[in-house]
């Protein structure tokens, strides 16, 4: 720099302002030329208990000025740089999410639309910005709990199908936040489908019969014990079922016309009970055997039998082939033959038996007879095995 781009400013301290001396200097060091302008202009000030007059150069002034605003001007771009950067970190942080990010405004319409939410979604950035997000990714039923949201504000957590691009609906959890201060909402999404699916077939298996759909044997007993034992029920009847000429089928027509047959008694068995009774479970309880339970009923028994063996026995074809079935049905009622789930079934069970040692095709009503009849049965068929044990 030259000496010409150097200015001075001289504190002059005296007793009077007509008498003035130099008592210090500072030079400011400014980075360009600046306009000369021969005013120069005296300022009275105090300063440590004595008179001080500060001598200023009005070009100095405005080079100074000048310095400050381009100082400024620097500092404010340097800051918005800054900022800029810490926006593209967030972006990319928000991109590199597993989780799809929507902002929106107050009224849904998307403002912001992540990298995730393209890969999960289909939709472009370009395409998804200033679209509403309910028409977009909601059906009808979801989308009306997602408006109440926008209309009041709230922060939610809900788990819906959202519909993609192609017309594929993914299973998502989504967390909803609105923060006042702007007006505005994020939506977070995260598709779990594949986790969804494998959680209904977990359930399935352990709950449910993984030929007929039924209730599984275990489900079954849990579900009825588990209303027996918290006293919900008034009454209730078992019918346990049990296929005659079953084994027939299997045996001349293999096992897959066995479990097509078992398939289709199954659907008819629900069929005949909607026009039974509403609360009913029923389960294939292994084999041919199938059990049902009604709650707080009073059943006409015979009607009831009827019923379900008009549907068992229709005809069923396999392979071009017909053939059908019947059932012998046991039948215990709650609380009257039994005040626990054990003794009921045990003895729902031994009515079915009692049905089937009358010819088959029918049904019986337990009576505590039946139970001395199987003792006594048991008790003739182990002296027969003890008898020929000891060849006797």
């Amino acid at each position: 720099l030259t000496i010409a781009q150097y200015k001075r400013v001289t504190l002059l301290e005296g007793k009077s302002s007509n008498i003035p001396f130099v008592a210090s200097e500072q030079h400011i060091k400014l980075p360009f030329d600046s306009p000369i302008i021969d005013l120069d202009v005296t300022v009275p000030v105090s300063w440590s208990g004595k008179n001080v007059f500060l001598l200023i150069s009005a070009s100095y002034v405005i080079s100074f000025l000048i310095s400050i605003t381009l100082l400024l001007s620097n500092i404010f771009r340097q800051r918005s740089q800054q900022l800029f950067d810490i926006a593209k970190r967030y972006g990319e942080l928000l991109d590199s999410s597993h989780e799809a990010v929507v902002l929106l405004d107050k009224h849904g319409s998307i403002q912001y639309w992540s990298r995730t939410a393209t890969e999960l979604f289909g939709f472009s950035s370009a395409s998804a910005i200033n679209k509403n997000v309910i028409n977009m990714l909601f059906d009808d039923k979801t989308g009306h709990k997602l408006k109440n949201i926008l209309d009041y504000d709230e922060n939610f957590k809900m788990m819906s199908y959202l519909k993609s691009k192609s017309g594929h609906y993914l299973y998502c959890k989504v967390s909803v936040s609105y923060f006042a201060e702007v007006e505005e909402i994020v939506l977070t999404i995260e598709d779990i489908t594949k986790q969804y699916e494998d959680d209904k077939t977990i359930k399935r298996l352990a709950f449910y019969d993984s030929l007929t759909g039924l209730e599984s044997r275990s489900f079954f007993c849990m579900q009825v014990a588990k209303l027996i034992d918290e006293g919900k029920l008034t009454n209730g009847v078992l019918l346990f079922l049990d296929l005659d000429g079953f084994k027939g089928v299997n045996d001349q027509m293999g096992h897959e016309a066995g479990d097509q047959l078992l398939s289709t008694i199954a659907i008819r068995l629900k069929q005949a009970l909607l026009q039974v009774a509403q609360d009913t479970h029923i389960s294939r309880f292994g084999g041919d055997e199938f059990v049902i339970f009604i709650h707080n009923t009073s059943l006409d028994i015979e009607k009831t039998f009827n019923i379900i063996q008009r549907y068992v026995t229709e005809p069923v074809v396999f392979s071009g082939a017909q053939t059908r079935v019947s059932t012998s049905m046991g039948v215990a009622f709650y609380p009257d033959h039994a005040s626990d789930f054990d003794t009921l079934l045990r003895n729902a069970d031994i009515a079915m038996y009692a049905a089937k040692a009358m010819g088959k095709n029918t049904y019986r009503l337990f009576d505590e007879a039946m139970v001395a009849n199987i003792q006594e049965k048991l008790l003739i068929r182990q002296k027969l095995a003890d008898a020929i044990v000891l060849n006797k």
